[in-house]
């Protein structure tokens, strides 16, 4: 058990279901801070070491209403955090009965580039992310042959795709932001899905998995916002004063507390902004 532990989110925590079972636990992957790392390495007596090759771990809570479960779970990812009396195994971290989350800490050193590659890991062919070991991420690109319903419940979004490339297809389930953001995806769209996850017959989002879109982009558009909904996620809905909507997606960036009305122009693909202006300033 460390007395300290230094962490950067990487993905937020969240509550999650075990399989065949209704017993729930809480996980987030995060990055533990260099320091920590160096430590780590001099302790090989200990059993302590980490994992070279995955930086980025798992770290597990699962006493669903303890302080630090409240607390873990307000935290958004990118965050720096001090943990006490955490237990390191080789491959996750685990938080106690006995752990204090501190959020008020001093900057740390962070393997950014290990984060990254976490996040926006390289894009494989179809083929390759078919036949591809349990666990792998990965992003792929492919052709949308089929398009299953969007399920929203309570406790989950969800919506299934086909994706293939040169006569091989592979299955992808989308979940929560990721399930939502495909609602714009049309049949025949090639699009490239950002860390996934491959299960044993599927691929499965993350929190990190973003679609992006490889069509061609539309023609420029003008229009009035008049309503902004910035609290469902995105893509976030903007209504326009002629009464239609245009959706903007996480990777484009504009101010939401932009004062309204306010007159933009935008480009579209696949039913997405894919650039917006206000005032002849790009967003």
């Amino acid at each position: 058990m460390m007395a300290g532990c230094k962490i950067y989110i990487v993905e937020k925590f969240e509550e999650r279901k075990m399989r065949n079972s209704e017993k729930k636990f809480i996980v987030g992957m995060v990055c533990e801070g260099e320091e920590e790392k160096e430590s780590a390495g001099a302790s090989s007596s200990s059993g302590k070491i980490r994992d070279g090759k995955r930086k980025v771990v798992p770290c597990y809570l699962n006493d669903m209403c303890s302080d630090s479960a409240r607390k873990v779970t307000a935290i958004g990812a990118g965050k720096r955090v001090l943990l006490t009396n955490v237990v390191r195994s080789p491959s996750c971290l685990r938080i106690t009965g006995m752990t204090k989350v501190i959020t008020k800490v001093c900057d740390f050193p962070v393997d950014m580039e290990a984060v990254e590659a976490f996040i926006k890991p390289n894009v494989v062919s179809v083929a390759e992310a078919k036949g591809s070991p349990l666990k792998r991420r990965l992003s792929v690109c492919g052709d949308v042959v089929e398009i299953g319903d969007y399920v929203e419940s309570p406790s989950c979004k969800r919506r299934s795709l086909k994706l293939e490339e040169d006569g091989t297809n592979v299955d992808v389930v989308l979940w929560g932001e990721a399930a939502c953001e495909s609602r714009l995806i049309e049949s025949g769209d090639k699009v490239t899905i950002t860390a996934l996850v491959k299960d044993e017959d599927r691929l499965s989002s993350t929190l990190s998995s973003v679609i992006e879109c490889s069509t061609s982009e539309g023609d420029e558009k003008k229009g009035v916002i008049i309503a902004i909904d910035d609290e469902s996620g995105f893509p976030v809905e903007m209504i326009l004063e002629s009464g239609d909507s245009i959706y903007v997606p996480e990777n484009v960036n504009f101010n939401f507390d932009i004062a309204l009305p306010v007159e933009v122009s935008y480009v579209e693909s696949s039913g997405l902004v894919a650039n917006i202006c206000v005032f002849d300033a790009t967003f």
